[in-house]
């Protein structure tokens, strides 16, 4: 009906590893089945594939079957919404335009940390709540003239969990605000912090977090879960830091506070390392790769 229709797949994920987080069981009959419907009618249909890391790729080659000439690797880049923080002047704007978040915030001392989450099951949030309680007790066991902020942005079904494991303590430096930024705040807001956190650690292991692209794409390092692929984004000490155990709130409070307070030279390194993320741009990215083969007849 439609002779010259090409079907190009955008695999950002795999559907039935999503679907697993619901169950919990490879072998369960919906996720076998999911899993056969992508891998049939990609097989079937699909004139040129896209994938957002190297390992999705070979995936895709190795347990699909995939032709690997239909196949290309095209990073996550940030769009140009995203841009670090140009001087003074700009920041002092961002912090007297929401009293709501800043009121508390000392910008001479304090620090500010960021996650965006969707609250939902491939993030833990257990470990951030965790992170957060030990952070605040290293403040306090130290006697640091300086709180950390930690900004939460986000909607979500275990939204309500989140909230409650935070009222259930006793803060004493370390101040949360659970904010929904829109879209025209939340590169804004992203700029002004010192780290990002991304909890998130992927269904299928084989992709990455947009959240750290838009960090990055602000010129803002992360703090990571750890999982095989995040080394294609994350370049340990050079943009960011990846937990060794996604269980251990301990070990993300300490690397916190590491890169905060105790370790300047490891802090300008990751800024440094983020800043240069940041010049690498979407279209970039398309016209390196694909440009010549989308481009339209002038």
């Amino acid at each position: 009906m439609y002779p010259d229709l090409k079907i190009i797949v955008d695999w950002h994920n795999l559907n039935y590893t999503i679907l697993n987080l619901k169950f919990h069981n490879l072998n369960h009959p919906l996720v076998r089945f999911l899993k056969a419907y992508e891998r049939v009618l990609s097989r079937r249909y699909a004139d040129l594939n896209f994938t957002v890391t190297e390992a999705m790729r070979s995936f895709l080659i190795r347990d699909f079957k995939l032709d690997p000439r239909k196949i290309i690797t095209v990073y996550d880049r940030p769009s140009e919404k995203f841009s670090p923080l140009k001087n003074a002047g700009e920041l002092k704007s961002i912090l007297d335009s929401s009293n709501e978040l800043f009121g508390e915030y000392d910008g001479e001392k304090d620090k500010i940390l960021i996650t965006s989450t969707s609250f939902t099951a491939d993030e833990d949030f257990t470990i951030l709540v965790e992170a957060l309680k030990k952070l605040d007790s290293i403040l306090v066991e130290k006697k640091q003239d300086s709180k950390v902020l930690m900004i939460v942005t986000g909607k979500g079904p275990l939204k309500k969990d989140f909230i409650k494991a935070i009222s259930d303590y006793n803060w004493e430096q370390v101040i949360i605000k659970d904010i929904w930024l829109s879209d025209d705040d939340y590169p804004r807001i992203l700029k002004v912090a010192d780290l990002g956190i991304s909890l998130h650690y992927s269904s299928s292991g084989l992709d990455l977090p947009m959240k750290i692209v838009d960090l990055f794409g602000s010129g803002i390092p992360v703090i990571s879960m750890g999982y095989p692929v995040i080394s294609e984004l994350v370049r340990k000490g050079k943009n960011g830091l990846v937990l060794d155990d996604n269980r251990c709130g301990d070990e993300m409070a300490e690397k916190i506070y590491d890169t905060l307070y105790e370790d300047r030279n490891l802090f300008r390194q990751l800024r440094t390392g983020a800043i240069e993320e940041s010049k690498r741009r979407w279209n970039d990215e398309w016209d390196g790769k694909l440009g010549e083969r989308f481009r339209l007849a002038e």
